[in-house]
């Protein structure tokens, strides 16, 4: 298994790539290095919805910690396109570090299970209020790949189908 470690980072961002499917690209920058990834619906969701529960997770193991702005510098979450993705995600990864005060997102190349080659894996430290930021830049990011629902203001994939918390299972009179 090839590994590769990136940070502490200056910028965790990701962006719409194709909307048909919607695929997104995840980037990490550090001065000149820079990884990109390439990330499916679906895991960006999970991503973007376990980021605030994992920090909530920190803050009860470690409750002197500042907590992280809920602020979001669009200028700072700028994208620049790589010429190329290292690889398409297949699992994602969450770790703290309280020594030094820092996220690890671990990344893993998503395989063919016919292939029997070992994914390839990049690892990228943060600050937690980098990957708040990255949660809260995904559901804009979100927002503007899928529909959102009128109830809840998430962005979901079908309209059609979406069970609204707020609805609570009941269709609206």
């Amino acid at each position: 298994m090839a590994q590769m470690e990136l940070g502490p980072v200056d910028i965790l961002t990701v962006a719409l790539v194709r909307r048909e499917p919607p695929t997104f690209h995840l980037q990490g920058r550090m001065g000149p290095r820079h990884v990109t990834v390439e990330m499916s619906l679906e895991m960006l969701q999970a991503l973007t919805t376990g980021i605030p529960e994992f920090l909530a997770e920190i803050h009860e193991r470690f409750p002197h910690l500042p907590l992280e702005e809920h602020i979001v510098d669009e200028q700072s979450m700028r994208f620049y396109p790589p010429p190329s993705t290292l690889f398409r995600v297949g699992t994602v990864g969450l770790g703290y570090e309280p020594q030094n005060d820092l996220i690890v997102l671990e990344l893993r190349e998503q395989t063919p299970r016919a292939s029997g080659g070992a994914p390839r894996v990049v690892r990228i430290w943060c600050t937690r209020e980098q990957i708040l930021q990255l949660a809260l830049w995904s559901l804009e990011v979100l927002r503007t790949a899928l529909p959102v629902c009128p109830q809840c203001n998430q962005p979901v994939e079908d309209l059609e189908t979406h069970v609204c918390p707020r609805k609570n299972g009941h269709a609206l009179k």
